[in-house]
């Protein structure tokens, strides 16, 4: 999974009780198939991940659904080159998740490149058995 792949490792938990760990495990899969689908330009690998009504609220102030979201990725307007893996925080509430970090993160809009740390909140839902991720918010911080 490249550069995601450690984000196993350098997830923090905040969980009230051990049995909730294994959600921490699964949401650590999503977040690292997230970044994963991102840099492979997979749009059938995110939109698997998408909740309906998916919200991207971009640090550029745009706002993206899934339509728009999938439609940069797949025509290659939007290209992610790297996305090292994020210090994620978790925070269980039962059926909804939110995870944040901060993740090193390249690539380039149409010809412009861009990169820095990203800090990021999520909020994932779970749905019909899998964790789908209903709102992001990120904003370059450096």
């Amino acid at each position: 999974m490249k550069d995601v792949a450690g984000v196993i490792l350098g997830a923090s938990f905040l969980f009230p009780v051990p049995a909730v760990a294994e959600t921490g495990a699964e949401i650590i899969e999503r977040e690292a198939s997230f970044y994963e689908a991102f840099i492979d330009a997979d749009a059938e690998m995110m939109a698997d991940i998408f909740a309906d009504g998916f919200l991207y609220q971009h640090g550029s102030g745009q706002d993206f659904d899934e339509a728009s979201f999938l439609g940069l990725i797949s025509s290659g307007a939007a290209v992610v080159t790297r996305a090292d893996a994020p210090d994620l925080r978790i925070v269980d509430f039962g059926d909804t998740v939110v995870t944040s970090g901060a993740s090193r993160v390249e690539g380039r809009i149409g010809a412009d490149p861009f990169g820095g740390q990203l800090r990021f909140v999520n909020v994932w839902h779970l749905e019909d058995g899998a964790w789908r991720l209903h709102h992001r918010n990120s904003q370059f911080v450096e």
